[in-house]
């Protein structure tokens, strides 16, 4: 069996490979700079040009050193993460089509299913299921995460598809769950 990566990004950063269904296995990914880069390609889903990537973590320093320290950054994600880290001389992408699990992912999709019901009254289920969807919420988006003297902190807040989940009606529907405020069908 694959082992799957897991992606909690919402509150603490934990990267974990399960394997078995049971056991996970910690990722340690000491450089800020190497989860905030993970982070962020796993979430914006693309391609990235490398030069990009340099402005976001490194815009601080020269180009001969930020590209080294982008270099060193691959190495470490590569070296924990095998291939779902691609790397050309060019681009740098998250392996979408790789088994993985994002928090961020289940909690977009379990919201966008209830704004499509266009319902106020849930079942059960629907209800459970909302429930655990706005338990993956776990905090802030990478909280804890320093990355110091780099824009990509902003960028990841842009790439981060749930920001838009807590605005509006998103924010009531986690309420109305966490207060058991929604009604039934009957």
């Amino acid at each position: 069996m694959t082992p799957r990566l897991h992606l909690r990004l919402l509150g603490d950063c934990q990267i974990t490979f399960d394997q078995t269904g049971f056991d996970q296995a910690r990722v340690d990914l000491p450089l800020a700079k190497a989860r905030a880069l993970l982070a962020y390609l796993a979430v914006s889903g693309r391609v990235e040009p490398r030069g990009a990537l340099v402005d976001l973590l490194w815009s601080e320093l020269g180009e001969a050193d930020a590209r080294r320290n982008l270099r060193v950054v691959l190495t470490q994600l590569r070296q924990a993460l095998g291939d779902y880290i691609t790397a050309t001389r060019t681009t740098v992408s998250f392996q979408r089509d790789h088994p993985h699990w994002l928090d961020v992912e289940r909690l977009v999709a379990g919201a966008q299913r209830q704004r499509a019901t266009q319902t106020t009254v849930l079942s059960p289920g629907e209800a459970e299921q909302l429930a655990q969807c706005f338990a993956l919420y776990q905090g802030d988006f990478l909280r804890g995460l320093e990355v110091h003297n780099a824009p990509i902190r902003r960028c990841i807040g842009c790439a981060d598809p749930v920001a838009g989940c807590f605005t509006g009606e998103a924010v009531f529907d986690a309420r109305a769950v966490g207060h058991g405020q929604l009604r039934r069908r009957q």
